[in-house]
């Protein structure tokens, strides 16, 4: 199946954001600096629509895919649990961090594909939004999350049934399934509906543009709330703060087709490569955020020290995954052992 440029051009618009959005608690303070945690907080949600859309389209596309996208599945399960458990040194499966996200909305869409019926999409996208709402009712959103180290596992297992996991996996991990998943399975849908919303694009651009507007004018934008080091505005997802991701379904809708149409750019190149090599630059900007984050009192130094050593890292990302996506043109790329393309997110 032929990659679309604009897939990968905007997944790698939101790596890039992901990238800045990471890494930046580990050596500034930006909790007071709303209009940067606004732009930070557009890269997941973006990442998230892309799972969805893109995995229907492999589905809808070629049926024999059920299972690459099976494997898929596995495969990103497998690193959100390797990220956990050897780079920060967590109990794995408690938090629940994007990637566990991922494999679980893949999951969903890959079940439902037996089913060709929209109607059935539409109604769990519907039931998921209900559910979302009454558990928002229902039960307070935890907003400490604490990471569990691997030793109370061993040692003080019933802090982590104390934790319940189940309720973070739900409703307030870092990405629970409620109400991210919804965002996932719409990118799935819209995939159905893309020449529609072609015909739409300005209205899309206008309905994404004023959403944001409405979230910069709320009464939620400028506190200061910063859960756990992390700046993204949608902790916890309700209230206006939900309006920054359904602003960047509709603004991604809107790109998806235009973005076919550009020529390619030095700069567009870079993007999509990394939009290319999007899971492997997620585990390895992981490894490196965890060796600053472990020498904290280095990085703190300096202000200065912090920038030069915040781009280094970025530039250092950046130049890997075009290397990566170089390598994977050659032909000796198929003799590299399984196991090296499994990491390299292949």
């Amino acid at each position: 199946m032929k990659r679309l440029r604009s897939i990968d051009l905007i997944r790698g618009w939101a790596i890039l954001v992901m990238l800045f959005a990471n890494l930046a608690p580990t050596f500034f303070n930006f909790s007071k600096y709303s209009y940067i945690r606004l732009l930070f907080s557009t890269a997941a949600p973006i990442f998230i629509f892309l799972t969805g859309h893109v995995t229907e389209m492999k589905l809808s596309e070629n049926k024999s895919m059920k299972n690459k996208i099976f494997f898929r599945i596995i495969q990103v399960l497998f690193l959100g649990v390797l990220i956990d458990v050897f780079i920060w040194k967590i109990v794995p499966f408690v938090t629940f961090d994007v990637l566990y996200l991922i494999s679980f909305a893949q999951f969903l869409i890959l079940i439902l594909s037996f089913n060709k019926s929209m109607t059935l999409k539409w109604i769990v996208f519907f039931c998921i939004i209900i559910i979302s709402l009454v558990l928002q009712k229902t039960y307070n959103y935890r907003i400490e999350l604490p990471e569990l180290g691997l030793g109370i596992f061993f040692n003080e297992f019933n802090l982590i049934i104390e934790s319940l996991p189940i309720k973070r996996a739900f409703f307030d991990g870092w990405f629970p399934i409620f109400p991210w998943i919804a965002f996932s399975l719409i990118g799935a849908i819209s995939y159905h509906y893309q020449k529609y919303l072609n015909r739409i694009y300005y209205i899309l651009i206008f309905l994404g543009i004023f959403l944001l507007f409405v979230v910069v004018k709320s009464n939620q934008f400028n506190v200061n709330f910063v859960r756990n080091g992390y700046l993204e505005l949608w902790y916890p997802p309700f209230g206006f703060m939900i309006l920054i991701p359904i602003s960047m379904v509709s603004l991604t809708l809107a790109c998806i087709a235009k973005f076919n149409q550009f020529s390619n750019s030095f700069f567009s190149t870079i993007l999509m490569n990394l939009g290319r090599n999007s899971l492997f630059i997620y585990l390895f900007q992981s490894l490196l955020n965890s060796i600053c984050s472990s020498n904290i009192h280095i990085v703190h130094n300096s202000q200065k020290l912090n920038i030069l050593i915040y781009f280094s890292i970025i530039i250092f990302i950046i130049i890997i995954a075009n290397l990566i996506e170089k390598i994977k043109k050659h032909e000796w790329w198929e003799k590299f052992p399984f196991i090296i393309k499994f990491f390299l997110g292949y």
